[in-house]
């Protein structure tokens, strides 16, 4: 595949095609990180994760269940809680089809 002319916009045109812009690990670390910062902001907080393509909210993840009851989450329990995150994120990205 040659990049010099691509005839459509590159997202577009990866996404139809099929082409990763980066891989599923990659994302899975990103999103860990960020649930993990966000349970430390609201550690008495659910949050839904959302995958495109589930549709119909087929493709949403609740977390965070296991910090509603813990008084004072600590830095161990909040990385637990977020380590459910890549988990979701490649069981949704088995599921996601290209547009075509």
């Amino acid at each position: 595949m040659s990049l010099e002319n691509p005839g459509r916009p590159y997202p577009v045109r990866f996404l139809r095609e099929g082409i990763d812009l980066f891989s599923i690990e990659d994302l899975c670390k990103q999103v860990q990180a960020e649930v993990a910062e966000l349970f430390k902001k609201y550690p008495r907080s659910r949050f839904r994760l959302k995958a495109i393509g589930g549709g119909g909210g087929k493709g949403q993840r609740i977390l965070g269940a296991s910090l509603l009851t813990a008084k004072n989450p600590d830095a161990k329990l909040i990385e637990k809680a977020a380590a459910e995150a890549p988990g979701m994120v490649r069981r949704s990205s088995t599921r996601s089809r290209p547009m075509g």
